[in-house]
């Protein structure tokens, strides 16, 4: 609500793709369904394993957060996540 009524908007809306490494099942679609309760994140299509994510900006980039909330959905789930190249 503060960006929305700020005078300056430091808005920066964009749609972010986001190449998911749980494998299918339960954990990637609570994965799916958490990333929209990330402040100024919001899943808007899943196929396969990319997921399109609307994000607003600004703060903290939103790719390093889909990651590690990734490792932690599959750390709940016991599920192993795939290696990212960024990632080391």
């Amino acid at each position: 609500a503060w960006r929305a009524f700020h005078p300056g908007l430091p808005l920066a809306p964009r749609m972010l793709t986001h190449r998911t490494r749980l494998p299918p099942g339960r954990a990637r679609t609570f994965f799916v369904g958490v990333v929209s309760l990330l402040p100024g994140t919001l899943s808007a299509d899943l196929s396969g394993r990319e997921l399109l994510v609307h994000v607003i900006g600004g703060g903290e980039p939103a790719a390093p957060r889909l990651r590690a909330l990734e490792a932690a959905v599959g750390r709940l789930f016991g599920e192993p996540v795939a290696p990212d190249r960024r990632d080391g």
